[in-house]
Order: C-alpha cells, then sequence, then structure tokens
C-alpha cells in the first residue's frame, strides 16, 4: 500500500528489505522532526497552524480517496519538511476498506492493531471495530486540537478510565486550554469532527471546503 501513495503530503517509501530476521523500510529524512516537535521547537502563529492542519486534512483526504484508513493519526505520525508542509506516516495497520470486511479477517491471518489513546473515536472502543474513515475524521479532530494546544488532548491514567471518561461521560478537550487563540470557526469544525457518532462527523470533503 504504501508503495502506491504518492502524495506531497504523504511520506513515500523509498524502499524496504523484508528480509528475516531484520526487515525495514526507508523513508526520507525529516530534520523538522513530527509536527508537535516542530511546534515546540518554532514560533508558530494561528495562520501557520491552520496551514498544517489543511495540509494534514489533504493527506488524509488524499488516502481516503484511494481507499486508504489511516487507524492510528496523531502529531506524532505527522512529519514536517524543510518546507513547513506536513507527511502523514506510520499508516501501516490502514485498511483497503472496500477489499476488507470483519469476516474476512477472522477467516485470515489478516489483523488489526488498535494502539487506543486519547485521539481513538469511541466506537473502537465501545464495539472493537476495525478503524474506519469515520473515526478518522474523529482522530483528526483530536489532532487539530492537539496543534493549537500544543500537547496531548487530554490526560488519562489507564485505558479503562480513557474508555470510560470517553464513551460514558463523553469529555471532549476544552476550549479554555488552548494556548492560542482559536476562531469559532476552527473549533465549531474540530467539535463536528469528534462527534460521538460517527454519522455525525463531517466528511474530509466538508472539512477541506472549509480550512
Amino acid at each position: 500500500i504504501w508503495s502506491n501513495m504518492q502524495h506531497k503530503n504523504v511520506l513515500p517509501l523509498l524502499g524496504a528489505n523484508l528480509a528475516i530476521p531484520q526487515p525495514y523500510i526507508v523513508n526520507p529524512f525529516l530534520s523538522n522532526g513530527n509536527v508537535m516537535d516542530y511546534i515546540k521547537m518554532n514560533e508558530v502563529d494561528l495562520v501557520q497552524r491552520v496551514n498544517l492542519i489543511r495540509d494534514i486534512c489533504k493527506g488524509l483526504l488524499f488516502l481516503h480517496q484511494h481507499g486508504i484508513v489511516h487507524g492510528d493519526l496523531r502529531g506524532n505520525h505527522v512529519l514536517v519538511d524543510e518546507n513547513k508542509h506536513v507527511k502523514l506516516t506510520e499508516y501501516g495497520i490502514a485498511q483497503v476498506q472496500a477489499n476488507v470486511n470483519k469476516n474476512f479477517l477472522s477467516n485470515s491471518n489478516s489483523s488489526v492493531v488498535i494502539n487506543y489513546n486519547c485521539w481513538t473515536a469511541p466506537e473502537l472502543f465501545i464495539r472493537n471495530e476495525i478503524p474506519t474513515f469515520e473515526s478518522d475524521v474523529y482522530s483528526f479532530g483530536m489532532l487539530c486540537y492537539e496543534i493549537l494546544y500544543g500537547g496531548q488532548p487530554f490526560e488519562y491514567r489507564d485505558i479503562l478510565e480513557l474508555k470510560e471518561n470517553v464513551c460514558i461521560y463523553k469529555i471532549r478537550p476544552q476550549r479554555s486550554k488552548l494556548s492560542i487563540s482559536c476562531p469559532d470557526w476552527l473549533w465549531n469544525l474540530m467539535t463536528e469532527c469528534w462527534s460521538t457518532e460517527s454519522k455525525e462527523r463531517k466528511s474530509l470533503e466538508e472539512v477541506m471546503k472549509i480550512l
């Protein structure tokens, strides 16, 4: 999958060695590191942060248009190049949604490993589903907040507490904690992305029009 993804906002695959016991892949080195490292090491104003968010949306929309679910979208998995453009990475667990379903997964050696965290959509906790386009949108909303806030959307002691807070108490990030002024349109966009009900979330096409 990765080798076929050619987009300015998706990290390209330069090569791979699948030999046992030490397989590896080769990607470009980006000196700015991930998007959170970049924000912490530089003075990044609101306009620049929105530009980063827009780039992320472009890359994620490209993946979705090719049937690819990222599955683990968060700041650590978004890199920044020397031109201050982002590159999505770490979508190795993503599935080609048109060709994958639960029956296929249960009747084969294929599996999906979900790294549960505060970017994880509620339905993945509740129904133990594989990541979807809609759950990617939820993660995107949380990532937008992470970029504006400059840190993890909210804290939790363990996965059980996280599941309870997200799914039962429906805890979401607080606007008052943002380290940078957030316009109403952007806050409303984020809250619509992290709606509890997956079908109520905006599509990435809608998000892109707003951005």
